[in-house]
């Protein structure tokens, strides 16, 4: 699965979980996040990351998309999410509280492995908001 599809998929499985979901793919604003969602008065931003290994890069995490998620926490939101798909692992998506990956970056980690973030893992989708 490419970026494109697993945006475009994340945000069918929103939708089909009671959310409003908005892909921002390819506008010309440059939106540093991949996905608006909102379920139940509640906003969330999403940013998706496909990885071929089993091993996530954190220097994939860009500057902008860190200033937009601090910038959400700021305005009182509290719902900043990365979903990530491993290729080696095509039956797990794995929804991880954006704080949790900005954590790892602020204490100098240059990657996580899919078994760390699935232990850092939550099922959004499952969630009753």
């Amino acid at each position: 699965m490419t970026w494109q599809q697993f945006q475009q998929w994340v945000c069918k499985e929103l939708s089909e979980h009671g959310f409003w979901a908005y892909e921002t793919i390819n506008k010309p604003s440059g939106q540093p996040v991949d996905i608006i969602a909102a379920k139940n008065n509640v906003t969330y931003i999403i940013e998706c990351k496909v990885t071929k290994s089993d091993r996530f890069p954190l220097s994939r995490v860009e500057d902008n998309q860190i200033m937009a998620i601090e910038k959400f926490s700021r305005c009182g939101n509290t719902q900043s999410w990365f979903a990530f798909y491993f290729r080696k692992h095509p039956d797990s998506v794995l929804f991880v509280r954006a704080n949790m990956i900005l954590d790892l970056i602020d204490s100098g980690a240059k990657s996580t492995t899919y078994e760390e973030l699935k232990d850092m893992s939550e099922l959004l989708l499952e969630k009753e908001q």
